[in-house]
Order: C-alpha cells, then sequence, then structure tokens
C-alpha cells in the first residue's frame, strides 16, 4: 500500500524471488509456508545464502533491508508477528566497501554532448541529464507540462523523484536556448522525448544514446588519457555533482 516509484518495485520484486528461491533451496514447501514463520534465524539463513551465491555486502544488506520492511508491515496486521519482528530489526547490516563514483571531466562532458549535436533530440536530452544532474527514470518521465521556459528564470519541476519526491530545478541559459529549439523543431504534446513509435524512451534506449556519442568522442579525442570510463547514464549525473563541488 506504500507508494513505491517503479525502480523501487522492481527492487522490492527481485528481493521476494530471491527470497523464494532461498526458501526451495531449504525444501521448505511455499504452498504451507506463512509469513508467520519468518523469524530471525531464518532471516539469518537466508543471509548466508546470498553469501553462498557470492552476492556482494551492499546486495545482501538491500536484501534484508527488503524484508526487514516486509516482516515490519506484517507485524502491524498480525500481532503474534511482534516478538519476530523485534528480533529481526535487530540484525546487523554487513559492512560495505564505500564506493568511489566515477565522473567524467568537464572537458570530456563537453565533447561528448558536443558530438551529440547532429541530433538535436539526442544532445536535448544528453544535456539535460548532465545539466540538471537526472536520473534516467526522471529524463523519461519528463512532460512538456514540467518545463517553464517563459521569463529570465528558466525551471524543470521533476515529479516523482527517488523516493516520490518532486523538486524544481532551474535551468541555465545554455539547457534553455537547446530546449527553445528542441521544442521549435519537435511536434512534442505529451512526453518531452517520445521515440518513433510515440512512445517514452526506456533505460536502454538512453543508454544506447549514451554510448554511441561517448564512443564517437573517444574515436575523435586525440588524447589517449581521456574516455576510459566505461559509459553509464548515472555517470552524467555523478559528473555533474563533482563539477559543482570543484
Amino acid at each position: 500500500q506504500r507508494k513505491l516509484s517503479a525502480n523501487t518495485s522492481v527492487t522490492y520484486g527481485f528481493a521476494f524471488m530471491k527470497f523464494v528461491k532461498f526458501l526451495k533451496s531449504k525444501k521448505i514447501n511455499i504452498d504451507t509456508f506463512s509469513i508467520t514463520n519468518i523469524d530471525d534465524e531464518l532471516i539469518s539463513q537466508y543471509m548466508v545464502f546470498l553469501e553462498e551465491e557470492n552476492n556482494c555486502n551492499r546486495t545482501i544488506n538491500n536484501r534484508i533491508s527488503v524484508m526487514k520492511s516486509f516482516v515490519e508491515y506484517t507485524a502491524t496486521k498480525y500481532p503474534e508477528m511482534l516478538e519476530n519482528n523485534r528480533k529481526i530489526q535487530k540484525i546487523k547490516k554487513l559492512k560495505e566497501e564505500v564506493k568511489v563514483h566515477e565522473y567524467l571531466t568537464p572537458e570530456e562532458v563537453h565533447l561528448l554532448i558536443k558530438e551529440s549535436k547532429e541530433n538535436l533530440k539526442y544532445q536535448t536530452m544528453l544535456s539535460l541529464l548532465y545539466d540538471c544532474a537526472l536520473r534516467v527514470s526522471e529524463l523519461i518521465n519528463i512532460k512538456v507540462e514540467d518545463i517553464n521556459l517563459r521569463g529570465n528564470n528558466s525551471t524543470l519541476i521533476i515529479e516523482n523523484g527517488k523516493g516520490n519526491k518532486s523538486r524544481n530545478i532551474p535551468l541555465s541559459k545554455q539547457m534553455t536556448k537547446i530546449l527553445k529549439k528542441y521544442l521549435r523543431e519537435y511536434d512534442v504534446e505529451n512526453y518531452l522525448f517520445e521515440n518513433k513509435y510515440k512512445t517514452t524512451y526506456n533505460r536502454r534506449g538512453v543508454t544506447y544514446i549514451l554510448e554511441r556519442y561517448y564512443h564517437l568522442a573517444k574515436i575523435k579525442c586525440k588524447d589517449n588519457t581521456m574516455f576510459k570510463l566505461k559509459p553509464y547514464c548515472h555517470l552524467l549525473r555523478h559528473s555533474k555533482g563533482v563539477h559543482m563541488v570543484d
């Protein structure tokens, strides 16, 4: 009953599928299994199962976090689960390695977006990903009505971002210029970006666009120390964050 984003729902789905796989590995009958059978001992065994499957600590913690949330909710409906819930919530997380985010240099971002100028739509997409530090899910769900290009303070409203939070993002003059040109040349009524089938893009489609121009920029770049990272869409978001700090 909680309002979850599409990505979070998928994550929860994978977590429950993995838990069912664990139960089957323990020869537990799924048809007769009751949620009241979930206790701290079973969850501890589940953690061992995930470790034996060579999951990293971060993934294991995420899977256990889903189970904790589920059991906590269950305890509000079934009083007999209160004690199990209390014990399960006390299970400690595994220690995670501190992840260092990769990022592109300002020059690499410039060359990447410059390469995409052959296609105004793709240039606009990549520019928004970087300029507004957007997640792919946020980019593909932008509607025309979310953009305000009137006056001197252009803004982009992101509805239902991560955690279902909304935010109002100021647009730079350059980004405003690109968007105005895009809206003049493309007949869009609902979603800002639609593919040739008049449907919204998916993560794979946006990733393909980024990879295409990343590799083209890499080929044309004479500096062999640049473009050494594997391109992925969140890379532009990370890069913007680093550049803002610098």
